[in-house]
């Protein structure tokens, strides 16, 4: 864990929490990020503090540190969501993932939003963040140590701002880092899932806010718990489904080694006990409203999403403000409408599970945890592999195909949909 270690310190050292992508040019070879929107990723060490590139970037953080540090979009928050102590905690703060599965999705995610960021405070819709070649060039980009610019950190390591300082090559080597950790384990995903609500369910708001609560994100006490302090799984999380004209799917998600499959399993279930039977904490209830009410900046920043999404509410029947309704239901949920619904919504005995794994390497039996039906998953051989007899070619439906379809449609509202 040394490597690892020496890496996050250097990130407090040189201010660059939320400054440079990590990642190699050769990930951006082509320089396209997707085919609806298109960005170019240029090589910082080519750039000089008039580029437009460090232009609209200084302009952006010099507006992001002007916020809020309990604004999202600030400097200060978006910092602290890589490692801080500093308070009062924020609902995102201290979740950066490292030594998991889940580093490079996380992130990703972390910088498809800074971009997006950046590009809302630089006026610039084409800004994509520059690259780093560390292999090439170890010294802090010379447009990050101007001491007259908003890019500039005074509390970096002194060596790194005067430019005389850097990492050791040891701990910015490829191979070091995928040491680090196995990310080709052996390991199992585990799917629980139930039906849901609608949105027209007076529980509606009260659920949204206990499914951000149990299970919707870093703070949660699924990944608190069960993540986190337990070491059970690498991703973990869920809730009741809800949708806009029928039930939807009640989902719980966790990935997790061979070994603690069925640990996995049991320490979810622990927690809904906990959840329906224990006391909601006015922290984390706020937390939880504040990552659902934060949400909207993003959701709907642009005409063009606010739109979509009253067509959507006329499509369905629901009322042109509800949008405006949503943001007051959350605001006016208790700690008991939370731990109503948990008791009422939550029923583990209830969940389908299904476990794709190695059994093998299982901690225990899954029938230890329930009755189990095994479901082979094995891919078939090509037609011309099987031999020359081949199967008669279906011409009627078989029953089986016609009771899973009918329990698809009544799941969905009857045929009368």
């Amino acid at each position: 864990m040394k490597t690892q270690n020496s890496r996050r310190s250097f990130f407090a050292k040189a201010g660059a929490a939320a400054s440079l992508t990590l990642l190699a040019p050769a990930a951006f070879l082509g320089g396209r990020a997707s085919a609806a929107s298109l960005f170019v990723r240029r090589n910082v060490g080519g750039m000089n503090a008039f580029d437009p590139v460090i232009a609209a970037y200084r302009k952006a953080v010099a507006a992001m540190r002007a916020l809020l540090p309990s604004d999202p979009r600030s400097w200060t928050y978006q910092a602290a969501i890589h490692g801080t102590l500093a308070g009062p905690p924020q609902t995102a703060w201290n979740t950066c993932q490292h030594g998991s599965h889940l580093f490079w999705a996380w992130h990703r995610m972390y910088l498809y939003w800074w971009e997006r960021i950046v590009r809302k405070y630089s006026g610039d819709s084409t800004w994509a963040l520059p690259y780093w070649n560390w292999t090439s060039h170890n010294l802090l980009p010379a447009v990050f140590r101007v001491t007259s610019s908003d890019l500039y950190t005074p509390n970096r390591d002194p060596n790194i701002n005067n430019g005389t300082g850097s990492l050791p090559a040891t701990d910015v080597k490829y191979s070091t880092a995928f040491a680090e950790f196995d990310y080709y384990a052996a390991q199992s995903s585990i799917e629980m899932v139930d039906l849901g609500i609608d949105r027209r369910n007076p529980d509606y708001y009260a659920i949204e806010v206990m499914n951000e609560l149990f299970g919707g994100g870093f703070s949660s006490r699924l990944f608190v718990s069960i993540r986190t302090k337990q070491g059970l799984a690498y991703s973990v999380g869920g809730g009741v489904g809800t949708a806009f004209d029928h039930a939807g799917i009640t989902r719980f998600a966790m990935g997790t080694k061979s070994g603690t499959t069925a640990a996995g399993i049991e320490a979810l279930r622990k927690e809904m006990d906990k959840l329906i039977t224990g006391t909601v904490q006015p922290l984390e209830m706020k937390k939880a409203k504040d990552a659902i009410l934060n949400s909207f900046i993003f959701e709907f920043d642009s005409k063009q999403k606010v739109l979509a999404e009253r067509m959507r509410y006329e499509f369905y029947g629901f009322p042109p403000n509800f949008l405006e309704q949503f943001r007051a239901g959350i605001e006016k949920v208790t700690n008991a409408d939370v731990a109503r619904v948990a008791a009422k919504y939550l029923h583990k005995d209830q969940l389908a599970v299904l476990v794709v794994g190695n059994t093998a390497e299982f901690d225990k039996p899954l029938s230890s945890l329930g009755t189990v039906t095994n479901v082979d998953i094995t891919i078939p051989p090509p037609p011309a592999e099987k031999g020359t007899a081949q199967a008669e070619k279906a011409t009627t439906s078989n029953p089986e195909g016609k009771a899973l379809a009918a329990k698809v449609v009544a799941a969905l509202g009857g045929e009368a949909k």
